[in-house]
């Protein structure tokens, strides 16, 4: 049995290998162990390299870039220009970076490659990228534009409109309001060359601001758009203020003009510049012909150019005021936003305006050519100002009945803003003041004159009432209310310099508001400007504006040739304040003291003659005086003088203070010595000082300035540097009198000894006074009379002690007013009261400047001296003989100082006989030469063992050779 079995388990174990062997394995699994790596996958990529380093001794691509300018980054500009067309906004954003350092280290790559720049880089204006365009604004604003003159960018300035104009008309908004960005950055530096696109430039705006533009979008880009045509216009009613020059049949620079009180009105650019540019801009409002009204009444040009630009913007302009109105006016807290928007559009509507009425008085003024004058009227071919006046006003009326309506409808709705019941923060209440007063000066501009009886059925009330309503807060903000409040409000202060800022806004409006209102508004009006004359600082912009306002009321020339519309009380009352407002201006502001002296200057020019407003300007110099100098008394010193901000004033605001003399019908004698006192001083300049001797010059012989005070100012001014340089004595003679502070010394005629020399420039400053006023004192009369006239004075003044420059001043006045003496007759040489004293005068004189030693144009001292001599032997024989006198000293004299004293009067007369000019009178001194000669013979300085002592005898042998030669002695004939 057990076989059997055994049989049968070799069966079953039999099946089972059999069964293994005929399945198959699909995936065999991989038992892996713990922190054993893993084999890599069958169809892993190998990614491991090998390197090694490449040596070379030099790269091609930094060798040939030295000496190129590079960018930061090695970059050429050509590199660069080619990379602002690169596909990528980062790409195209870093060129234009590195072309911003390449112009900062190399400037002189951009305007050797301007135009190639310039093309380039055109196109990045709309380009799709923000942060590109935002960069090439920047480019243009840091490097391109600053660094191109005007001359250089004219052929290029229609290439960048032509890009600016495909901007403002781009389908995409975005691009539409960053055109607007570089059309600022255009006109803010070559508004000349972008003005002629003015056409197209308003017709875009149009567009952009209208519907489907960026008004319904969000606020920033609204009033960055409005911004930008707030520039525009602004640059454009800049080029239409500009007067054309014109060209006149008569040359009036040949004319002579007189003295310095009248400027030539040539610009410095010529007539030629002007005209040129004036002729760019008259095709920007040109209409076309099928749009031009043909009016009948000559205005209808002018009217079509309304209606082709300004009819367009205008509602435009307006509705975006309607989207912006309701969040700002009826509500207690305003936008912002809007509000900034809105006080924009007004600026833009009152620039617009501005600009028309302008365009229209130029083109009438400049529509013919050449001019004549007739009655202070300027004729243009038969066109005068009176006519231009009447085109402006039909031109407002035709203004106001296009745009009131609309106008009225917006912005008259709430004006003027009050106040609100709640405090509102002080940037929202100045935006606010600033949005009333816009709308003020838009509507001011529409304001015509009030209707003549039978024309009052033509203007509606609702109309009157706008008017109104306009010149009542014209009024109140004048005075300080530039935001109403009411009831509700909570009050407000005004900042003082925004105030002042709008203040100075209003005040401009005025001069051309006048002809325009009713009597009534005419006496409130001004007297709401003469309180914000009277009441703003001396130094303030306002007071500038003041002044400028003033000018055009009272100034014919700028008023329109007519008579001012200004009552009488009121131009005196102006008038009083200027020259209180000259004393508190010091010397600190000077423009402003320019301007208040260019206003006197021109009331003075323009005030008739007899009118009771020149009466009224000559009466001004006692209120000038303080500005001059003031005198007072002081128990120590004695008269003191304190000079007045004219003194310290540059040299411009000095001349037209002295140019205003010359409209002075009369002069006061205090006035007149406070105007010598300036011109004695230190400060001022010599061209100065000749300035007013020539104007009061002019003065004295047009017969407004007497004969005594004529005089006296010139002799006060030969005198004047003797109480400032030496401490002297000082006279000042005013009307025949003679004001004298105390002398130093006193000494006779007989004993005249002269202080040191002045300084160089003292002494030139000296000899050029002396030389004009002995031409005008050459033009006053008869030279005798003159003479004898000033003859007490000279002699008082010679018998002081002076300077030699004075001394010499006198002396050349006698030389230039004495007669020659041809028959030897003494008395008609000089007056009685210089006979006698002047020899002695003339003989201390000229020994005193051979012994100053600092003296070095002693030629030109003694010249006045030699002339005298020259004009009358018995003259020169008594020069002679007090010289002789002088070869006498004293007892009293030490020795040294004796002979220097005798060398130098030998010296002198040495010098006289050497003189060619002197023979005829030297022929009759022989005698007087011969006693000199025995004289220094018997006087015991000849023996002095010294240097002086032998210094004489050698000037007393050349004197003798001298005298031996021009008489022909022989050896037989000398004196013993």
């Amino acid at each position: 049995m057990a076989p059997a079995s055994g049989s049968v388990q070799k069966k079953t174990g039999g099946s089972k290998k059999k069964k293994k062997s005929v399945v198959g394995i699909d995936f065999k699994r991989v038992k892996s162990k713990v922190g054993r790596k893993l084999p890599p996958a069958r169809n892993s990529t190998s990614v491991d390299f090998k390197s090694k380093a490449i040596v070379l001794s030099s790269q091609t691509v930094v060798s040939e870039k030295e000496g190129l300018a590079v960018s930061n980054r090695r970059q050429t500009l050509k590199e660069l220009l080619g990379q602002t067309t690169h596909y990528s906004e980062r790409v195209r954003r870093e060129a234009l970076m590195g072309l911003k350092d390449l112009f900062l280290h190399f400037p002189e790559e951009l305007p050797m490659h301007a135009m190639a720049i310039i093309e380039k880089l055109s196109p990045r204006i709309t380009d799709s990228d923000r942060s590109v365009r935002q960069t090439f604004l920047l480019l243009l604003r840091s490097s391109i534009l600053p660094g191109l003159p005007q001359v250089m960018m004219g052929p290029l300035v229609p290439g960048l409109m032509a890009h600016v104009s495909s901007a403002m008309t781009h389908l995409v908004l975005d691009i539409r309001t960053s055109a607007c960005s570089f059309l600022d950055l255009l006109v803010h530096h070559y508004p000349a060359l972008v003005l002629p696109f003015s056409s197209q430039i308003v017709h875009h705006y149009t567009d952009l601001l209208g519907k489907g533009g960026v008004s319904a979008l969000s606020m920033a880009q609204l009033g960055s758009v409005l911004s930008s045509l707030v520039n525009f216009l602004a640059a454009l009613h800049s080029s239409l203020a500009i007067q054309p020059v014109e060209t006149k049949k008569d040359n009036t620079g040949d004319k002579l003009q007189a003295l310095h009180g009248y400027r030539s009105v040539t610009r410095p650019g010529g007539a030629h510049h002007h005209s040129s540019y004036r002729n760019q801009l008259e095709a920007v409002l040109k209409p076309e012909p099928s749009l031009d009204p043909c009016s009948t009444n000559g205005t209808g040009s002018r009217v079509g150019r309304i209606k082709v630009v300004a009819a367009p913007l205008v509602p435009v302009l307006l509705e975006c005021w309607a989207e912006c109105s309701p969040t700002v006016c009826g509500v207690l807290i305003p936008d912002t936003g809007k509000l900034s928007c809105m006080t924009t559009i007004t600026r833009a509507v009152s620039l617009l305006f501005q600009a028309f009425i302008l365009d229209s008085s130029s083109s009438s003024s400049s529509q013919h050519f050449g001019g004549r004058h007739m009655g202070g009227i300027v004729v243009h071919g038969g066109s005068t100002i009176s006519d231009v006046k009447q085109e402006e006003q039909e031109l407002r009326f035709w203004m106001r009945q296009l745009f009131l309506p609309g106008l009225q409808r917006h912005f008259m709705a709430f004006f003027p803003i009050t106040a609100s019941s709640i405090r509102l923060p002080v940037e929202v209440e100045e935006e606010l003041i600033a949005l009333n007063v816009g709308i003020c000066e838009v509507m001011l501009q529409l304001i015509v004159p009030p209707p003549s009886l039978g024309n009052e059925k033509n203007i509606k009330n609702d109309q009157h009432h706008v008017t109104l309503a306009t010149l009542e807060y014209f009024e109140s903000a004048l005075y300080g209310m530039m935001l109403p409040s009411s009831e509700l409000s909570a009050g407000s202060s005004v900042n003082k310099s925004l105030a002042e800022r709008h203040t100075k806004l209003l005040v401009s409006f005025i001069p051309n508001l006048l002809p325009r209102v009713s009597q009534d508004w005419l006496a409130r009006l001004l007297q709401a400007f003469t309180q914000v004359f009277v009441s703003t600082k001396a130094h303030s912009p306002t007071k500038l504006a003041c002044l400028a306002a003033m000018a055009d009321m009272l100034l014919p020339q700028r008023s329109g040739g007519g008579k001012s519309e200004v009552p009488l009380g009121f131009q005196k009352q102006w008038m009083q304040c200027l020259p209180h407002l000259l004393w508190e201006l010091k010397h600190t502001h000077p423009t402003v003291s320019q301007a208040v002296l260019q206003m006197l200057l021109q009331i003075g020019r323009s005030a008739p003659n007899g009118s009771v407003l020149a009466g009224e300007f000559s009466a001004l110099q006692q209120q000038l005086i303080p500005f001059f100098c003031t005198f007072f008394t002081s128990t120590k010193n004695g008269v003191k003088c304190i000079y007045g901000p004219f003194s310290k004033l540059p040299r411009n605001c000095q001349e037209l203070a002295i140019d205003m003399f010359f409209f002075f019908t009369n002069f006061s004698r205090v006035f007149l010595k406070a105007v010598a006192h300036c011109c004695l001083s230190a400060e001022i300049s010599v061209e100065v000082t000749i300035r007013a001797v020539e104007v009061l010059h002019s003065v004295f012989i047009r017969g407004s300035l007497g004969l005594p005070e004529h005089l006296s100012f010139l002799l006060t001014l030969l005198s004047g540097h003797i109480s400032a340089q030496a401490g002297a004595s000082h006279a000042v003679v005013i009307g025949g009198s003679t004001e004298l502070l105390s002398p130093t010394k006193e000494v006779t005629s007989m004993d005249i000894n002269l202080l040191e020399s002045l300084g160089e420039e003292s002494r030139r400053r000296q000899m050029v006074v002396a030389g004009v006023v002995c031409a005008c004192l050459v033009q006053v009369g008869n030279k005798k009379l003159v003479l004898q006239l000033l003859g007490p004075t000279i002699h008082q003044e010679l018998g002081r002690c002076t300077t030699v420059e004075v001394a010499h001043s006198f002396l050349r006045v006698i030389s230039v007013l004495s007669l020659t003496d041809r028959k030897n007759n003494s008395s008609s040489f000089l007056p009685d009261n210089l006979r006698e004293m002047l020899p002695q005068c003339v003989c201390n004189f000229l020994i005193s400047v051979a012994l100053v030693d600092s003296v070095q144009s002693k030629t030109t001292l003694c010249r006045p001296c030699l002339v005298l001599i020259s004009k009358s032997p018995s003259f020169g024989k008594a020069v002679l003989n007090c010289l002789n006198s002088l070869l006498h000293p004293g007892p009293q004299l030490a020795t040294s100082a004796a002979v220097k004293r005798m060398c130098a009067s030998v010296q002198t007369i040495l010098d006289i006989c050497k003189q060619e000019t002197l023979v005829s009178t030297l022929s009759t001194c022989e005698e007087t030469l011969r006693a000199i000669l025995h004289s220094l013979k018997k006087s015991g300085e000849l023996e002095v063992e010294s240097e002086e002592g032998s210094k004489l005898r050698t000037l007393c042998n050349q004197l003798e050779s001298t005298a031996a030669a021009l008489y022909g002695w022989q050896v037989e004939n000398m004196p013993p």
